[in-house]
């Protein structure tokens, strides 16, 4: 009989990209408890892998050209609404909006503020470097019919 000496070794250190590695329930209990500014700024750090667990809509070269477009002096001064915008979602206060958006799924909040150019620039009126890239890898191939 052997008895093996000491303590046993250390477990292996996690992945380096851990955040991928996570199922998807337990990013959708992460998510549950972000506010939307918050979800938004995530969704873009990490789109590729919401993508891939299905809670971020495909994204195409449309839409990345669309909110990755520097605003034009007129869209500054324009601001969020645009002429002849209606404002009636922004009229109402900060808590009424994030309860109806908390309502949605998360690739539907996303898709809706993507959908919203004017609104996303709003939340990002400029993006870095990093976060294009991260958003141009996350672009998939059209699909064949």
């Amino acid at each position: 009989m052997s008895a093996a000496a000491g303590a046993p070794p250390p477990p292996p250190p996690p992945p380096r990209n851990s955040f991928r590695h996570l199922p998807t329930e337990l990013i959708l209990n992460i998510i549950e408890y972000l506010d939307f500014d918050d979800y938004a700024n995530l969704t873009l750090a990490i789109y590729a892998i919401l993508q891939f667990h299905g809670l971020a809509p495909p994204m195409s070269v449309e839409i990345y050209e669309r909110i990755t477009a520097q605003p034009t002096v007129q869209d500054r001064s324009i601001g969020f609404w645009g002429p002849g915008r209606r404002k009636t979602f922004f009229c109402l206060p900060y808590e009424l909006r994030y309860h109806i958006i908390s309502y949605l799924d998360p690739a539907d909040r996303i898709a809706w503020l993507l959908s919203h150019v004017s609104i996303f620039r709003g939340y990002f009126f400029q993006m870095s470097d990093e976060t294009k890239r991260t958003l141009w890898d996350a672009i998939q191939p059209p699909r064949k019919k």
